[in-house]
Order: structure tokens, then sequence, then C-alpha cells
């Protein structure tokens, strides 16, 4: 009788042994399934590419955004200048009928000019910026060489964040945009302020001399004041401008007097 429950009981085992492997076998497959099927689920829905291809875009508008900022500070910040005479009017310069007088004390400089416009550009560009739909801190470098406009900004990071089935996923894109404009492309020429005066000087105050002045981009118009004569001016080109809040496509217009 021991013997046949022995040989029972060894039955049983081998059974129950071979039960647990075929147990262990099936949760192995349901698992790698399972695992496989989630991988794939998280592959489908945290697509590398797809978000790079989002932060490409983002990219592509902040930088056509910049450019087209860009150009309307340029037109702006000339504007202001030729408003301005192009000359630096905290020196206390003489002004004959709310127009400013060119003399040996007030007039153009070709330094003055550069810096000022400058000092334009960066307030006039950076308001623009502002309103760029998506927020963002940008601090850009305005340079001027020769002709050229360059903005340069610092480092901009897209982020965003992932939520797959296992653990969150960071993803990061740097780039740092930069434009360059020609200013005569945009038909602007700060050495204009400085010859312009240059050539009323070479007049030596002769009303003749004056009216036969020509210049390359601006029309002139003059009158004859008694003591003084009026000069007026507009460039042959329109630019778009704002003049108290109103947007403007015409010529700029450049006003000032010279002493006989």
């Amino acid at each position: 009788m021991n013997k046949i429950f022995a040989k029972q009981f060894n039955k049983r085992a081998l059974a129950f042994g071979w039960g647990m492997v075929m147990a262990m076998i099936i949760f192995m497959s349901t698992a790698w399934f399972a695992f496989t099927t989630t991988n794939q689920k998280i592959s489908a829905e945290i697509t590398p590419l797809s978000i790079l291809e989002d932060y490409y875009k983002e990219q592509d508008r902040l930088i056509a955004y910049s450019e087209t900022s860009s150009k309307l500070a340029l037109s702006q910040s000339f504007y202001q200048l030729a408003k301005d005479s192009a000359i630096d009017i905290t020196n206390s310069c003489k002004v004959i009928n709310n127009v400013m007088v060119w003399n040996n004390n007030c007039h153009p400089n070709a330094d003055f000019v550069k810096q000022k416009f400058l000092e334009y550009y960066d307030t006039n560009f950076n308001s623009f910026m502002l309103e760029y739909p998506n927020k963002m801190d940008i601090t850009y470098t305005n340079v001027l060489e020769n002709t050229t406009l360059i903005s340069r900004a610092s480092p901009v990071t897209f982020s965003s964040e992932k939520q797959g089935t296992f653990a969150k996923y960071n993803f990061t894109y740097n780039f740092e945009p930069s434009i360059k404009i020609n200013l005569t492309e945009q038909g602007i020429s700060l050495e204009d302020f400085e010859s312009i005066y240059n050539k009323i000087l070479e007049c030596n105050k002769k009303i003749e001399c004056f009216q036969k002045i020509n210049l390359e981009n601006w029309d002139i118009s003059t009158e004859s004041q008694g003591s003084w004569f009026l000069f007026k001016l507009k460039t042959k080109k329109p630019f778009i401008f704002y003049e108290n809040d109103i947007e403007n496509y015409a010529p700029i217009e450049l006003n000032f007097i010279i002493e006989l």
C-alpha cells in the first residue's frame, strides 16, 4: 500500500510540476504580449518627430514675425529721425515756426544719426515683439554695420512634457534667432542727412544754389521767407509708419530751416 501511495504521490507531484511550468509559460507569454503592446502604444502617443515638427513650425513663425517687425521698426525709426530733423533736439537748438534750424551748433552728424536711429529701433522693435502671440522672454542685441542692421537674440528654448504609460518624457529644442536686413534695400540711407547739410554748406547761403540741389532719395522744395530759407523734403519711396497711433503709407518728410 505504501508503494501504491508513493506511486500516486509521484504522479500527482509530476502533474503539479508540469502544471506549474505551463502556468509560468502562459504568464510569461501574456506579460510579454502586454509589454510589447504597451510599448507600441507609447511610441504611437509620443513621437519625437512630430514634436520636433511643432518646434520647427514655431521657430519659422517666430523668425518670420521678427523679420516683419524689424522692417516696420526700421521704417518707424527712420520716420522719427526725420521728424526730429536728424539733430539732437535736446541741445536747445533754435526753432522757427515749429521747424528746427540747421546751423553750426545743430546739424546732422553721422555718429549721432546712427546712435539715435539704433535707440529708436531698439524701442520700436521690442514693442512690436511684445505683441507676438506666444509670449517669450527674448533679448535682442542690435548693431549697425555699415548699411546692415543685425539683430541677434539670446537662445530660445522650446520644451514640453509628455506622460507615457510608465514615465514622463521631457523634450527640449534650442536655437538662436538672428536677423540681417540691408537698409539700402529698404530705401533707408542714414548718410543722407549729413550729406544734405554738406551740400547746403557748399552753397554758402546762395538761394540760387539751394534751388539747384538734387538728391537721389529725396524730392526737395524750398521757400524763401525773408531772413531764412525753408527746406521741405520728402522721400521718393513711401514707407509704413505710425503717427498718433494711425498707420500711414506715405513718403517720410524732412523739414528744416537755414538762416541767411
